[in-house]
């Protein structure tokens, strides 16, 4: 898969931040990708702030700052007028984080990452809509790009299904493949 869209670069929700740094490669991840990566100042200091470690109760920090300072990852906050009206607007259908992702990637022209389906939803309602990728859309497009075994694809797979607790629906685009490299 190769990410075709319009957009400028992307902006993860928390949820994918979660996934993507159970997953171990999160760097790798984001570095395949050919557009800039984004995170809300407000979405990594409130938000994406802990993964399940080995034992069942307790929990790793995620730190996003080496990324931050390999410029992997760019933090950004919402600025501006525009960009708060449409954070309000947001802001009554769905959370803080995603609410300010979405008025980001609206007023600056990035794609969203998420999992969650009620921002999805919202995302595609909106006219203009805004653009969204998934935790595996992302994943599917670093293993292409990367050649990656289906061991390996499967050890990153298992990670962020014990350590962020996450499964794709049905729904899910990727959902057989997921399936494919779990078995």
């Amino acid at each position: 898969m190769t990410f075709d869209f319009d957009q400028e670069g992307i902006i993860l929700d928390a949820c994918c931040i979660i996934n993507l740094y159970a997953s171990s490669v999160m760097g790798e991840v984001l570095e395949s990708i050919p557009f800039p990566c984004f995170v809300d100042e407000y979405v990594r200091e409130k938000e994406a702030l802990k993964i399940k470690a080995k034992p069942k109760n307790e929990f790793i920090d995620i730190d996003l700052e080496p990324l931050i300072e390999k410029k992997i990852l760019k933090e950004i906050s919402l600025s501006g007028e525009e960009e708060k009206r449409t954070f309000v607007n947001l802001a009554a259908a769905l959370d803080d984080g995603e609410a300010r992702c979405g008025a980001i990637a609206a007023n600056r022209n990035l794609v969203v990452a998420t999992d969650e389906k009620a921002g999805i939803r919202v995302f595609s309602n909106l006219n203009p809509p805004i653009s969204t990728v998934s935790t595996l859309s992302m994943l599917h497009n670093w293993a292409v790009a990367k050649n990656k075994n289906m061991v390996h694809i499967r050890s990153v797979l298992k990670r962020i299904e014990k350590r962020a607790s996450y499964r794709p629906g049905l729904s899910n685009e990727y959902f057989n493949w997921w399936e494919k490299h779990m078995k």
